[in-house]
């Protein structure tokens, strides 16, 4: 994976086009965007707390993974199943300045964002 490249977004699993905007939520540099199964709308991290906004479009079990540069899963949210729809995952967690990767996983499907923390 091309760390380098702003466009980092993976979607694995019978998914389908993935549109991309870049914006600045907080401190944090993050990526939009929308698929035809999952997708994760926003990441917000402010002291200490990680937002995330993801929409399903299909019911499934939901797991949230959490990586650093190095490929190190840092954590895991089991988030058991959920409904379809927009939901809002908040999590307390101590970052350090740096490259992150978020994996969100349901059923079948997963989808995978880069983000960056700066301090």
């Amino acid at each position: 994976m091309d760390i380098s490249n702003d466009n980092s977004s993976i979607l694995t699993g019978s998914g389908g086009m993935i549109r991309m905007l870049k914006q600045k939520t907080g401190n944090i540099n993050t990526e939009k965007s929308t698929n035809n199964v999952i997708g994760i709308l926003s990441l917000n991290y402010i002291l200490n707390n990680l937002k995330i906004n993801i929409e399903l479009k299909e019911p499934g079990l939901t797991a949230i993974q959490l990586f650093d540069i190095k490929g190190v899963q840092i954590n895991y949210f089991n988030l058991g199943f959920m409904d379809l729809g927009k939901h809002t995952i908040e999590k307390t967690i101590n970052l350090p300045a740096g490259i992150y990767f978020v994996n969100l996983n349901c059923g079948n499907h997963s989808f995978t964002q880069k983000f960056v923390v700066v301090r």
